[in-house]
């Protein structure tokens, strides 16, 4: 677990810290990357990123590098608050119950699709736009105490 928290680290501090881009396309690459990570399109996260990234022209390793931010054990949480979430959206919120007494059948499944698919979408969208915004205010602040510590080398 140590071994991998040093490469995360060792990507964020390559890749979203010391970056020739602007702090709105690097906080936008990687907003999209998480919205893509918990997105219900599981299978295709990389290459929505790369075709993402390439449309808006970001940062391709920050999009893509956050895009895998989802691992096998955080899965199950993400579906059933993508679920949770459609269940919200469509006002149905004894569906989980409503399985569990009467079993699984196809209209349940077809219903589960529903709601994962719209609540992931939904959730997508509320973690790239959050994110977005975050990563923005992190990014400036971290530029600007840069500025502030690092002498002007033009003044000479």
């Amino acid at each position: 677990m140590k071994k991998l928290w040093f490469r995360f680290h060792q990507f964020v501090q390559n890749y979203l810290w010391i970056s020739d881009e602007s702090p709105a396309k690097r906080a936008l690459a990687c907003a999209i990357g998480l919205a893509i990570s918990v997105s219900p399109f599981w299978g295709f996260h990389v290459l929505i990123a790369v075709l993402l990234s390439w449309v808006f022209k970001l940062n391709k390793i920050l999009t893509i590098g956050f895009s895998a931010i989802t691992i096998p054990p955080i899965i199950p949480l993400v579906v059933a608050v993508q679920v949770g979430i459609g269940e919200l959206i469509f006002g149905n919120t004894n569906f989980i119950k409503t399985t569990i007494q009467h079993g699984v059948n196809l209209s349940l499944m077809l219903h589960a699709g529903i709601y994962l698919l719209t609540g992931g979408i939904f959730l997508a969208i509320a973690v790239g736009v959050i994110s977005y915004y975050l990563l923005l205010y992190i990014l400036q602040k971290k530029l600007a105490k840069k500025a502030l510590n690092e002498p002007n080398k033009n003044l000479y």
